[in-house]
């Protein structure tokens, strides 16, 4: 198994989990990004198929789950959402309703 944990430098519990991890040989990745979340993008989607998908993508990194030995991607901090432009108008509308709650 292995876990990239994304996260601040000053995030303690997030060290604190891969060292943890780290001691019961689970790979662990601790990707410390100065500019995590603001300039670091993280994706989710659904495919037809009703897969589920992340995409990370930062300074020096690229993360996605169709294409990485990577099993678990921890989000540490919660982030706005951000609905695409190319959406149609209805499924934004329904996107829009459904971040809101």
């Amino acid at each position: 198994m292995s876990i990239l944990i994304p996260s601040h430098c000053d995030d303690v519990h997030a060290l604190a989990v891969h060292h943890v991890l780290k001691n019961k040989d689970i790979l662990s990745l601790l990707y410390i990004g100065a500019d995590y979340p603001s300039q670091m993008l993280s994706t989710s989607t659904i495919d037809d198929k009703n897969d589920l998908h992340y995409e990370i993508e930062g300074t020096n990194i690229y993360y996605s789950s169709i294409s990485s030995d990577i099993d678990v991607v921890w989000l540490r901090r919660e982030t706005n959402s951000i609905i695409p432009l190319s959406l149609n108008k209805s499924d934004r509308d329904f996107m829009q309703d459904v971040v809101a709650h």
